[in-house]
C-alpha cells in the first residue's frame, strides 16, 4: 500500500474527529478550576498566598494559617501535620495557580523552614 496525501489526511481527518468526539463527551473546561482533576494524593484543601517570608493558608472553612519563613523544617512537619489530620493533603498556589502539590513539599518549596500563628 502506498502512502499518498489524500490517505494521510484521510486518517488525520479520522482521528481529529475522533478526538473531538471523546471530548465532547467530557464535561470538563480546560482552564476552569472548578473543574481540575484532584491531584492523586487527595483533593485540593487549602490555598497558600503570600510570600517566603509570610505566607498564609486559608482553609475551605475560612481558617486562615499564617505561616512565617525561617530554618525549622520541623515546624513545617508541624504544619503539614496538622492540615493531614484535618484531611488536607493537596495545597496549591492561589496567586501563580501552580500545580496542586503534598502539603509538605510545598511549604518546603515555598519557605524552606518556619514557624506558624493562627489567624481567629
Amino acid at each position: 500500500m502506498k502512502l499518498t496525501k489524500s490517505y494521510l489526511r484521510n486518517i488525520i481527518k479520522e482521528e481529529l474527529e475522533h478526538v473531538v468526539a471523546e471530548l465532547d463527551q467530557e464535561e470538563v473546561v480546560p482552564g476552569d478550576s472548578a473543574h481540575e482533576a484532584d491531584p492523586p494524593h487527595g483533593p485540593i484543601g487549602a490555598q497558600w498566598s503570600g510570600t517566603p517570608e509570610k505566607g498564609i493558608i486559608e482553609l475551605k472553612d475560612g481558617t486562615k494559617i499564617t505561616v512565617y519563613g525561617g530554618t525549622d523544617v520541623e515546624r513545617l512537619k508541624t504544619v503539614a501535620d496538622l492540615l493531614a489530620d484535618k484531611g488536607i493533603k493537596s495545597i496549591h498556589d492561589s496567586t501563580n495557580r501552580g500545580a496542586p502539590e503534598k502539603v509538605l513539599d510545598f511549604l518546603l518549596t515555598k519557605h524552606q523552614g518556619g514557624t506558624i500563628t493562627e489567624i481567629p
